[in-house]
């Protein structure tokens, strides 16, 4: 794939560079031709604060798909897609995370106008910040949020917990455990809040970390939006809704 970003039928003249290198990165994730100036030392990641060597790769998606398959291909390495998600099941395993019924509609819409996967949505299902997904591995019982509910859609995403998806989880539980009331300072499900009168979105301290510009603001942001603490419910009077029972745990 890189001779083929360096050969003359990628037409990607960037003047000065070096031989190019094919990279499934960028603004949005694509796969592209990279001048190794835009990439870091090990010339695996783009540099997107690199000044004007960022802006020095030229985006070939559907051709260097095309040129990946045919070399797997000739392999004999290629995987179905199947086959792909049961060996990345048996591995690192899968962040799942189903849409239900009730959202379905919003959610295709939002999904069909979208043109990269920078721009995809996710449902902010558990607060303003905040879209939760399962993990499945062998290890764990097979649970996938909404089907005790009738709620499947049919429709879902699926990531591979690599180290750049894992660095956006905030937290985790054993339960769904009503995890859009978790969230710092607000009830996000007014039906479900400990006490009346409680703000859907916080607009006090959680909030304050998100309107600052800075790296570590974002962050606690993050971790403070994604309801990364105990259910409020639970701790003031207990949530019968989430009981802690085999039942409730074993459907997620």
């Amino acid at each position: 794939m890189d001779r083929w970003c360096s050969s003359s039928v990628a037409r990607c003249s960037i003047s000065n560079a070096a031989e190019l290198v094919a990279r499934l990165d960028g603004p949005d994730l694509k796969w592209r031709c990279f001048s190794p100036e835009s990439l870091s030392a090990d010339t695996m990641t783009w540099l997107s604060n690199s000044g004007a060597a960022s802006s020095r790769y030229c985006t070939r998606d559907a051709e260097l798909g095309h040129v990946r398959s045919t070399c797997l291909s000739a392999l004999g390495l290629y995987e179905p897609p199947l086959r792909r998600l049961e060996t990345l099941y048996q591995t690192s395993g899968l962040l799942v995370h189903v849409s239900p019924d009730w959202s379905l509609g919003g959610f295709l819409e939002r999904a069909q106008g979208t043109t990269s996967l920078a721009t995809f949505p996710l449902q902010n299902d558990c607060g303003k910040w905040c879209s939760a997904f399962t993990l499945l591995t062998p290890d764990l019982p097979m649970t996938i949020f909404g089907s005790a509910r009738s709620q499947d859609s049919g429709v879902g995403l699926l990531y591979e917990p690599t180290p750049k998806v894992w660095q956006h989880v905030q937290c985790a539980s054993v339960t769904d455990s009503n995890s859009a009331n978790r969230a710092c300072c607000a009830c996000h499900e007014s039906n479900y809040c400990p006490v009346g009168g409680m703000d859907r979105v916080d607009s006090g301290y959680c909030d304050a970390a998100c309107a600052e510009p800075d790296v570590d603001s974002q962050l606690l942001c993050k971790q403070l939006a994604a309801g990364c603490g105990a259910n409020t419910l639970e701790i003031l009077q207990g949530d019968t809704r989430w009981p802690y029972k085999p039942y409730p745990v074993g459907v997620g």
